[in-house]
């Protein structure tokens, strides 16, 4: 046999060794002038369930195998470093619901006996981005659009007897009960306003409506600045957030 035939046949044997002609795997042509150029070709097999990648560089030939469960934890890494404001919930990412509201003047009560009253004259809607939450001078409310956790913060001026112990808090006007709230002694004079905080995170529902309350055995007043502050001073403001 003529030696250039024979060397011919010899490197196009080597060659199809090297990129696995003879494999049940089909690859793309890598050769180009006289040299291998980096590609990635991608096999999903329904079979397996599996993503194989394959890597060509310099006549190497590597594989990894891609899980679709890792590849969706890495969707969901990434989207949520890229996007703060998206959270995960039911299999999808949503913009979570957000209510921000403050109040616009104060609001006296009598005393309350075995029940609390939704806190009026909130108001100044901050944040309402599904058009959920009603305020008026004499009550508040709102509703979710999904069951889930959602964080609540309370900010709250509040001036009433000395020694009284008010709580304030979010109600579930559907069980008419507290869902969660914070009580505390009072320890300023009744024409002085002391500051009452929560903040939590608690389950609510989409079929439920809830509210902002207060509950005295004394008369109070809710303020919506301090005692003697102005606008730039701390406010009563609420708030809900979906997080989960």
């Amino acid at each position: 046999m003529n030696k250039k035939l024979l060397g011919l046949l010899l490197y196009s044997s080597l060659l199809q060794a090297q990129i696995g002609m003879g494999s049940e795997k089909t690859m793309k042509d890598l050769h180009e002038n006289d040299s291998f150029k980096k590609e990635k070709t991608r096999d999903v097999r329904e079979d397996a369930n599996t993503e194989i990648a394959f890597f060509h560089n310099n006549d190497a030939l590597e594989t990894d195998l891609l899980d679709p469960l890792s590849l969706h934890e890495k969707e969901e890494e990434s989207i949520s470093k890229e996007n703060k404001s998206l959270i995960y919930v039911n299999g999808q990412y949503v913009i979570p619901q957000k209510i921000t509201v403050q109040m616009t003047a104060d609001f006296m009560s009598a005393a309350t006996t075995g029940f609390a009253v939704p806190i009026g004259n909130l108001n100044n809607e901050i944040v309402d981005n599904e058009n959920s939450y009603a305020g008026t001078a004499t009550a508040n409310s709102f509703k979710v659009f999904d069951d889930g956790v959602y964080e609540v913060s309370m900010t709250v001026q509040m001036s009433t007897v000395y020694g009284a112990t008010p709580r304030i808090g979010i109600w579930d006007n559907n069980a008419m009960q507290w869902l969660a709230s914070v009580k505390n002694t009072c320890t300023t004079p009744k024409n002085k306003s002391q500051t009452y905080n929560l903040t939590t995170s608690i389950a609510l529902v989409a079929n439920h409506i809830y509210s902002f309350r207060a509950s005295n055995k004394f008369d109070f007043t809710i303020k919506n600045l301090p005692s003697g502050g102005t606008s730039s001073d701390l406010l009563t403001q609420v708030s809900v957030r979906q997080i989960k």
